[in-house]
């Protein structure tokens, strides 16, 4: 045989086509791996995401009480708002030591403005034979003044340096006993747990305050979730006084699970 130099047409036009099915399945492959690495990334996403919505929605859980679930895709009940200690009281309401969330050792905290259709727990004694009991009444007005004005000067609820500190008056809706000084203070506010579909189509989870007669906007806690129609929440009651909180994410197969205590935080 005798060597040659030079390619003939044919030759280079195989060589081309060989090479170019080489590319092609070298670029499939890359495209390949990155859609496996891409759902990788999206499922670990995912993940953490129904970790995270279910631990958000069992530390809600833990400030609830009178849970009732509605129509297995919504949660209603009373989200506890604030607790504290009666300065001042008559049988018209209370007022409460100043609260300031940077203060470790204010008597008060208040997560939300208490106001009108909130309600109020306190601790009082009607019948002096019985003792203190819990007494529950719903709030019709909350006025907002500070430490001073709200437990007056000298009181031994009030340090110096929180004189000038935020505190609120609660006026009750209907004349209820008079709590003491000093009486602890729960106050509740009806909320509901829903999904709701934003602007951009998803579907997040939300509360919604429904202080008064009427619930407002959902305020994002969570997600997404699947849509409804996929189950992306749903919440079922137990006969033990649980409930289960069940969420679906988008790209992840199993869904997400946590218990609610029903009752008294």
């Amino acid at each position: 045989m005798r060597s040659r130099s030079g390619t003939t047409l044919v030759e280079l036009l195989a060589g081309m086509a060989v090479g170019s099915l080489v590319v092609v399945a070298a670029i499939g492959g890359q495209l390949h791996l990155r859609r496996i690495a891409e759902g990788i990334v999206v499922r670990g996403q995912g993940e953490r995401r129904g970790s995270e919505l279910i631990a958000v929605v069992e530390a809600v859980g833990r400030q609830l009480r009178h849970a009732r679930v509605v129509g297995d895709t919504a949660l209603e009940a009373e989200l506890r708002i604030g607790v504290g200690v009666t300065c001042r009281a008559d049988t018209s309401g209370l007022r409460l030591t100043p609260s300031d969330p940077s203060d470790a050792d204010a008597l008060t905290v208040l997560a939300e403005v208490p106001a009108n259709g909130d309600r109020l727990d306190y601790l009082a004694s009607p019948d002096t034979a019985r003792g203190p009991e819990w007494m529950s009444v719903q709030v019709r007005e909350a006025l907002m003044m500070t430490g001073r004005d709200a437990c007056g000067d000298g009181s031994p609820f009030v340090r110096a340096s929180s004189r000038f500190d935020a505190a609120v008056r609660l006026t009750f809706a209907q004349p209820a006993p008079v709590p003491p000084p000093g009486a602890p203070v729960e106050l509740y506010r009806r909320i509901r747990l829903v999904t709701y579909q934003e602007a951009g189509g998803a579907w997040m989870v939300g509360l919604r305050n429904c202080a008064g007669m009427r619930c407002g906007a959902a305020q994002p806690i969570g997600g997404p979730v699947r849509p409804p129609r996929e189950g992306g929440l749903a919440f079922h009651a137990a006969a033990d006084g649980y409930l289960t909180a069940i969420a679906r994410i988008p790209a992840v197969d199993r869904p997400f699970s946590g218990i609610i205590v029903v009752g008294r935080p």
